[in-house]
């Protein structure tokens, strides 16, 4: 009997993320699998992420920032209210 293909199970990274005063480190700790919530689910989002981890940029992960600022090449994915970035977040308490 052939095993039927499970169609909402993706890949992804877990990320450890962590607050120091009013700054948020984050690095990537292991990759994981993930059952889909299609009604949780952003496109774009969605499709920015997947650019990054396909293109090995989520290894790169340093902190997630809230600050406002324009996207530029450190962002891996870029809201209006959240950032994943390269850079390492300067902001402290």
């Amino acid at each position: 009997m052939a095993a039927e293909r499970q169609t909402n199970v993706g890949a992804g990274m877990m990320v450890k993320v962590v607050r120091r005063g009013l700054s948020f480190t984050a690095a990537v700790h292991s990759p994981v699998a993930i059952f889909s919530c299609t009604s949780m689910r952003d496109a774009e989002s969605e499709a920015n992420l997947r650019k990054a981890m396909g293109m090995g940029l989520i290894a790169k992960l340093k902190s997630v920032r809230r600050d406002p600022h324009q996207p530029d090449e450190t962002c891996m994915l870029h809201c209006n209210d959240v950032c994943m970035s390269a850079i390492v977040s300067a902001v402290r308490p």
